[in-house]
C-alpha cells in the first residue's frame, strides 16, 4: 500500500472539503488530487473541471476508482461509519474529520474495521487539527516551567454557523459538545498525557432548537488533575483560551488569538509562538508521510474514539445530572 505519491479523492466539497482540496493542490508534497464527489451534479462537474480532476457521482464510485489511493472524508458524521468502513475495506487510506461518529457504537465499529484493514497496510489518520496549533505546540514546549500541572481550564467561544446539518441531531450527532468539544477533549489528553475518568456536565440552548450550543464541564483524570471546560457557539466572536496552573506559575494562552504568556509572581512574560499554523496543511503532510510508510500515524482512530467517549459521558451527565464515568 505504500507509494511514492499518494493520489487523493475528496468526499464532500463543502467548506472543510474545499480547504483540503486547496491545500492538496499547492501545499502538500508527494500528494495529488485526482477525484472529487459532490451530491449536486451540476456544481460537482463544474468544480471538478475547473480543478482538472475527475468527478464521481457518488462516494461509492469514487471508492471503486483504481486511481485513488486515499480519501478525505468531509461529510456529516452521521455518514462516517458507512463511508469510512467502506473505504478501508476497499483498501483506501483515510483522513477522517471529527467527530469520529455520532455514537460510541458507530465509533467502535469504525475502529474495529480500521484495525482489521491495518493488517493489509491500510491506515486511517484522524484529523484532530487543534494539535497543530502553534500555541498548543508552544504550551507543550514550555509546560515544564509551571511545575507539575495541577489544573487545566479551557474555554472555546465560536460564532453561530449557518450549516443546516449541524443544527440537526440526526446528522450532527449533537451540538457544541460533539462538534467542537471533541477538539477540547483531545487537547486535554495531549496536555495532561492522561485519560479523563469522570465528567460532570451541563448544557443548554441559546439559539439552537434541537442541539446544544453551550456547555460547561468539570473533569477528572487518573492522576487527579482538575479540569474545567466551557464551550459555546452562539456569540459574535471567538476565542480559544487555555490556562495551565502549577506551583511554579501559569501558562495563559489563546489558540484563536495566537498568544501565550508565562505568569509568575504577578509578572507576565509573553512567549513568541510564531505565525498561526495552517492546521489542515499539517494534517495532510503527516497523513501523506504515514500513508507512504515514512512515519507512524500521529493521530489515530483510537484518539478519535477517546474524544467521542468523553463527549458521550458529557451527554449522559447532563441528562442524569450526576457525575458519569467515561466508558472507553
Amino acid at each position: 500500500m505504500n507509494r511514492d505519491r499518494i493520489r487523493y479523492g475528496v468526499i464532500g466539497m463543502g467548506r472543510q472539503g474545499e480547504r483540503y482540496i486547496r491545500h492538496l493542490r499547492v501545499d502538500t508534497n508527494h500528494a495529488d488530487l485526482v477525484a472529487v464527489t459532490r451530491a449536486d451534479q451540476r456544481k460537482g462537474e463544474k468544480e471538478a473541471a475547473a480543478l482538472g480532476v475527475h468527478w464521481e457521482q457518488t462516494w461509492q464510485t469514487l471508492l471503486q476508482n483504481p486511481a485513488v489511493d486515499a480519501v478525505v472524508i468531509c461529510v456529516p458524521c452521521s455518514l462516517h461509519r458507512t463511508i469510512a468502513i467502506a473505504a478501508v475495506e476497499a483498501r483506501k487510506h483515510v483522513i477522517l474529520e471529527k467527530p469520529l461518529a455520532p455514537t460510541l457504537a458507530d465509533g467502535k465499529a469504525i475502529a474495529t474495521s480500521v484495525s482489521k484493514a491495518a493488517r493489509k497496510g491500510v491506515k486511517l489518520f484522524f484529523a484532530h487539527t487543534l494539535r497543530y496549533s502553534n500555541v498548543v505546540n508552544a504550551i507543550t514546549k514550555h509546560q515544564h516551567r509551571i511545575g507539575d500541572l495541577a489544573s487545566l481550564n479551557l474555554s472555546q467561544r465560536l460564532e453561530h454557523k449557518p450549516l443546516l446539518w449541524e443544527h440537526k441531531k440526526t446528522t450532527a450527532g449533537g451540538g457544541n459538545i460533539i462538534q467542537t468539544g471533541t477538539h477540547m477533549f483531545d487537547l486535554v489528553r495531549c496536555i495532561t498525557q492522561d485519560e479523563i475518568t469522570y465528567v460532570s456536565c451541563i448544557h443548554g440552548r441559546v439559539l439552537e432548537k434541537e442541539v446544544e450550543d453551550s456547555f460547561t464541564a468539570i473533569m477528572e483524570t487518573r492522576k487527579g488533575i482538575q479540569i474545567t471546560l466551557e464551550g459555546s457557539k452562539y456569540g459574535q466572536g471567538r476565542h480559544g483560551r487555555v490556562e495551565l496552573i502549577g506551583p511554579k506559575g501559569m501558562l495563559l494562552g489563546d489558540h484563536v488569538g495566537n498568544t501565550l504568556e508565562f505568569v509568575n509572581q504577578n509578572v507576565s512574560r509573553p512567549i513568541k509562538v510564531g505565525e498561526p499554523a495552517m492546521t489542515v496543511i499539517h494534517v495532510l503532510r503527516d497523513a501523506t508521510r504515514a500513508f507512504r510508510g515514512k512515519q507512524p500515524l500521529k493521530i489515530t482512530v483510537e484518539d478519535g474514539l477517546a474524544s467521542l467517549a468523553i463527549a458521550q459521558a458529557c451527554y449522559r451527565s447532563a441528562q442524569s445530572k450526576k457525575r458519569e464515568k467515561v466508558l472507553y
